[in-house]
């Protein structure tokens, strides 16, 4: 017998297909290759009672900056390849925190149908152009660094997006690397971090220091 989440996928599939995404069931998502990494679409479900709670987050990842980073953070060798540099939530990228896909067993037909049909809708409105513009590395520079003394929406581990942010200002040659470095250094501290993470941001900082992207 069919799983929710199986009958979820085979739905989901034929419309995401369409716009090269792949489904990898045991990650939860669909993917779609690109020049630099891939991009993916995220559903995540769990089970209250008779209800399907259903999160949907969009992401990206570079390699470049996934194969530096993980020289710095604890991140288990079996998942490495399959880390996302950037990730948000439909509920906040849409500025909604009410937003909330839940689909009752009693009803799963026609609600699942309903789901499939709004993030069909939301993908095709503004879905695909935002992955896209997170694909831009400039864009993500701007998106991630813009704000630095701030939480980010676009990671969910604020002590990677000190990383994988100063990572990406580098990449992109951005202007004030030297305050923004001691920026995430106090962001770092503020979150309380391990000693030992403070000091693996250290060690990146200077690797980036004389490392070229050129």
């Amino acid at each position: 017998m069919e799983t929710f989440e199986q009958k979820m996928y085979a739905n989901l599939a034929p419309l995401l297909q369409k716009e090269r995404f792949s489904l990898h069931s045991k990650l939860k998502q669909f993917r779609r290759k690109t020049s630099f990494g891939f991009q993916n679409i995220v559903f995540s479900v769990h089970q209250q009672n008779e209800q399907y709670y259903i999160d949907v987050n969009l992401g990206v990842r570079f390699d470049m900056v996934e194969q530096i980073s993980q020289q710095f953070l604890d991140i288990c060798p079996s998942f490495r390849p399959e880390s996302t540099t950037m990730m948000i939530s439909v509920k906040k990228l849409v500025e909604n925190k009410y937003l909330e896909y839940k689909i009752n067993q009693q009803n799963e037909k026609q609600e699942l149908e309903i789901f499939i049909n709004q993030i069909h809708d939301f993908m095709l409105k503004k879905g695909y152009d935002f992955l896209q513009e997170i694909s831009q590395i400039k864009n993500a520079d701007e998106m991630l660094n813009a704000f630095p003394c701030q939480n980010t929406p676009y990671l969910y581990d604020q002590v990677q997006r000190c990383f994988k942010a100063l990572i990406i200002a580098r990449m992109c040659n951005r202007n004030l690397f030297i305050p923004l470095l001691e920026t995430y250094y106090e962001h770092l501290q503020n979150l309380e971090t391990p000693e030992k993470m403070i000091c693996n941001y250290d060690r990146l900082a200077n690797y980036l220091l004389h490392f070229s992207f050129n």
